[in-house]
């Protein structure tokens, strides 16, 4: 997939996993500011390269194969919810009742939510318990490999006990249903994102990705910025950061 979004004057991309790119020269030439995601390592002279580990989901193997490597929480997990007729599934696009769900978790977290425009463009598979909707992902697809964005509940605005279990349940259940939904499709992977098992406020989003036992893969984030852009982002992203800070 390829994104591409305007700030201001300036033109900025993010490719994720395409096998074919444009070459590094266009790419400078076209756009003052390039993040491009990939699973290989790409000679970009230059630009700044981010490595990390990333869990995924080999979908090229039965179904029953897929699930057997699952956790055995998470398969017990995922029978609750299949014994239960309650819970529902639905694949499609944003909605402003979904990006509510979202920009709420991540300002629970103290972190900047993307603007809807932009998360307009990614299919949001989400799963509610009798109508109301308890978690969601925004799925990034770039055929034949998918890759989850973002990942958000309702879990951090609940207190009740109860609740919190049916909520973490519905989640194990909603990948579930992507994996099988995207192996149907044709593609041949589903990529968690980031996992590190290291960093203490991380460690439990990892765990949580490993549970469905995905295999541990490098991934890499090339990036280009140009001089403009770099003092345009430099003046910005503060004042994002105090608006939602404040709630102003």
């Amino acid at each position: 997939m390829i994104l591409e979004v305007k700030r201001l004057w300036f033109k900025k991309v993010t490719i994720f996993l395409e096998d074919n790119l444009p070459s590094q020269f266009e790419l400078e030439k076209k756009y003052d500011s390039v993040t491009v995601i990939s699973h290989k390592k790409l000679n970009l002279r230059g630009w700044k390269v981010r490595e990390k580990d990333t869990s995924l989901v080999d979908l090229t193997v039965p179904n029953e194969e897929i699930f057997k490597k699952f956790n055995d929480t998470t398969r017990n997990e995922i029978n609750k919810t299949l014994r239960d007729d309650l819970y529902t599934v639905y694949f499609g696009k944003n909605s402003d009742e979904l990006y509510s769900i979202y920009c709420n978790f991540e300002k629970a977290q103290s972190r900047v939510p993307v603007v809807k425009k932009e998360m307009d463009v990614f299919t949001s598979p989400h799963i509610a318990y009798k109508g109301d909707i308890l978690y969601g992902l925004y799925v990034i697809e770039s055929f034949p490999y998918m890759r989850v964005r973002s990942i958000f509940s309702k879990r951090l605005m609940e207190n009740d006990t109860e609740m919190v279990k049916r909520i973490s349940n519905a989640g194990r259940r909603l990948f579930w249903e992507v994996f099988q939904n995207a192996k149907k499709r044709g593609f041949l992977s589903v990529d968690l994102a980031s996992v590190n098992m290291d960093n203490p406020g991380t460690r439990s989003i990892a765990k949580f990705k490993l549970s469905f036992g995905g295999s541990i893969q490098k991934e890499y984030t090339y990036s280009y910025r140009s001089v403009a852009f770099t003092l345009f982002e430099s003046i910005l992203v503060p004042i994002r950061y105090f608006f939602h800070r404040f709630k102003i």
